[in-house]
């Protein structure tokens, strides 16, 4: 069952994502190219202006993000972008949020090495780990809150187990977790457990609050 749903997750569920993303560094790229100024960031091999937070993927990201930061009981220490691809959104929260420590997990290999690339001095909080989700331990998530960023990187079946597995970290470690999720095409798998919603939108957006409080 392990290796069946790392196959769905690597060779199904991932190929669409990638694309995705593909599109999405174009897109910015050729929507920030005009009127560009030397006040523009220019951030490793992506390209975002002033204004970058108004693009339909990077603005969502940080939008649901200080939704967190608005309801959570504790300052945020952790972002981790579950399912990371090439490692765009990890780095562009560290290097938008210096304090904040800054995590990818991918599974695919090659990916994991482009977003290698993006180390450097500028990014000491930023950290890639080529790993499953479905393998991590969540040794990252010890302290305060933490938000889990995921754009439907898992079929129904994994999704359940990583929530199972992560709710019961919750549990053992009292730590209060946000998961920021896009194209929450499995929303149920929240609501059946009864995890808190803190948001909810007719774009399929959604963050979720797991902490002691959710019954397993």
């Amino acid at each position: 069952m392990k290796n069946r749903s790392q196959f769905i997750e690597r060779y199904v569920l991932r190929p669409p994502l990638i694309c995705y993303q593909i599109f999405v560094r174009y897109w910015l790229k050729i929507g920030v190219s005009q009127n560009r100024s030397d006040s523009d960031l220019n951030i490793g091999n992506f390209q975002f202006d002033n204004n970058g937070f108004m693009t339909a993927y990077f603005g969502n990201v940080q939008y649901l993000y200080a939704k967190c930061r608005k309801s959570a009981p504790s300052e945020i220490e952790n972002f981790v972008d579950v399912g990371s691809g090439d490692g765009a959104v990890a780095y562009f929260m560290a290097r938008k949020f210096p304090k904040l420590r800054c995590y990818g997990i991918e599974i695919d290999s090659s990916l994991h090495d482009l977003a290698m690339n993006h180390i450097s001095d500028d990014t000491s909080n930023l950290r890639y780990l080529h790993i499953s989700a479905l393998d991590w331990n969540f040794e990252l998530l010890l302290k305060n809150s933490s938000v889990l960023f995921f754009f439907n990187s898992f079929g129904k079946d994994s999704l359940r187990v990583f929530l199972t597995k992560l709710m019961s970290y919750s549990q053992e470690k009292d730590v209060t977790l946000y998961f920021i999720y896009l194209n929450d095409v499995h929303r149920e798998l929240f609501e059946e457990r009864g995890i808190k919603n803190v948001y909810l939108n007719k774009r399929k957006q959604s963050i979720w609050q797991i902490s002691q409080s959710n019954n397993l």
